[in-house]
């Protein structure tokens, strides 16, 4: 046994007390980086989908009012009068984006954007410290 093992065995209490508050101090600090890098790879996940989700909305918005118009002029081809025509495309369109968007509310409150994986790792750290502290 070398001289430093032996100092290290016979460390007083509160040279102990304190390599542990340091251990502690240190994962603290590590779980933090860990959630702070975490948070910045989701915000910016969601940032980057929104922005991708405005400009494919703008530019299939014309396309989606051409669409809707070729519709109405079908169904006024079809003999229908003009105001049912757009009565009948709106309803239905009505139906369809109230459906989008109950969906859509459903999947963003489904996800959120919390940091899973830093909670989960937090919490077998706390697991591990109480079973090393029993």
């Amino acid at each position: 046994m070398s001289a430093r093992d032996a100092r290290d065995t016979h460390k007083p209490l509160t040279g102990l007390f304190a390599e542990v508050v340091e251990e502690l101090v240190h994962l603290f600090h590590t779980e933090f980086r860990l959630l702070r890098q975490e948070m910045s790879e989701r915000v910016s996940g969601v940032a980057n989908g929104g922005v991708l989700l405005a400009v494919g909305a703008v530019m299939a918005l014309g396309a989606f009012v051409m669409l809707l118009q070729a519709v109405v002029a079908v169904l006024v081809n079809l003999g229908l009068q003009p105001v049912w025509s757009f009565l009948i495309v709106a309803v239905v369109l009505a139906v369809v984006g109230t459906i989008m968007l109950m969906k859509g509310r459903s999947d963003i409150a489904g996800n959120g954007i919390l940091p899973r994986r830093s909670f989960d790792q937090a919490k077998a750290d706390i697991t591990a410290i109480k079973e090393r502290m029993s």
